[in-house]
């Protein structure tokens, strides 16, 4: 016999479900949530190459935002003809750093022991090395003498603070600066790139290594000029300058 509430209710698995309902207020809310995501990642999706190419035009001006201030920061900065070579630091906070330079004996990779030291404090700032050959001025005539024009200037400063040396390098029985054979240029260098680069604060950072490269002579005119040579870096310790920053202690552990 069916019962009357068997009459009156359908089987459970016969019942009309109910549907998930939005209001239209959910509806407008929803609709407004997910066209703002959708902007937010086509305007990311379109700053990422601007902001790309805006580090690359500031590399190029030698211009840089701090990125880890823990961090030196340095860049070498565009200058016509590339002379003279500039270099923007940033030396962050929490020691004092020396700026060091040494003529004669440049070695291939080590550190030298400081040498002509200039302290600094923290901060930013910009460096010059301009390398010339010594012309003497009754002649006209290049001599054996290479000469170095450095500059330590403090851009946190107003008007900027700043220092400056002339280093005086006489040859020693290479070739140097400039070949007298060739005339051309007859040395090698390390220096930072044009794209910035982070280095350890509790490190050394080579601004400047100029070394004499030994200069083979390959051919000449009838003239007897120069026409062909080869230059190739010279083992060990030889001439040539370098200048370079690192903390002020850095040498006094044991």
């Amino acid at each position: 016999m069916t019962s009357l509430a068997d009459a009156v209710s359908p089987p459970d698995d016969k019942r009309p479900r109910r549907l998930f309902r939005f209001s239209l207020l959910t509806m407008v809310l929803l609709t407004t949530i997910i066209g703002l995501v959708i902007t937010v990642v086509l305007q990311q999706a379109k700053l990422a190459p601007m902001e790309a190419e805006n580090k690359r035009m500031r590399n190029e001006l030698g211009i840089f935002k701090i990125e880890d201030p823990e961090k030196i920061h340095v860049i070498r900065v565009p200058t016509e003809d590339n002379a003279p070579r500039k270099y923007r630091v940033y030396l962050p906070p929490g020691r004092k750093y020396v700026r060091c330079y040494r003529g004669y004996d440049i070695p291939e990779q080590e550190i030298p022991e400081q040498t002509n030291i200039e302290v600094l404090e923290p901060g930013n700032y910009l460096f010059t090395v301009k390398a010339e050959r010594f012309v003497n001025k009754e002649t006209g005539e290049p001599e054996p003498i290479a000469i170095f024009r450095i500059r330590s200037e403090s851009t946190d400063q107003e008007p900027f603070g700043n220092s400056s040396a002339t280093v005086s390098i006489s040859e020693r029985g290479v070739d140097w600066i400039v070949n007298e054979e060739t005339g051309n240029m007859a040395y090698s260098w390390q220096e930072p790139g044009r794209d910035l680069e982070l280095h350890d604060a509790t490190e050394p950072l080579v601004l400047y290594r100029a070394r004499a490269n030994k200069v083979k002579v390959l051919g000449r005119r009838a003239d007897g000029h120069v026409n062909s040579w080869s230059s190739e870096m010279i083992p060990g310790e030889t001439e040539g300058f370098m200048m370079w920053v690192e903390p002020e202690q850095r040498r006094a552990q044991p």
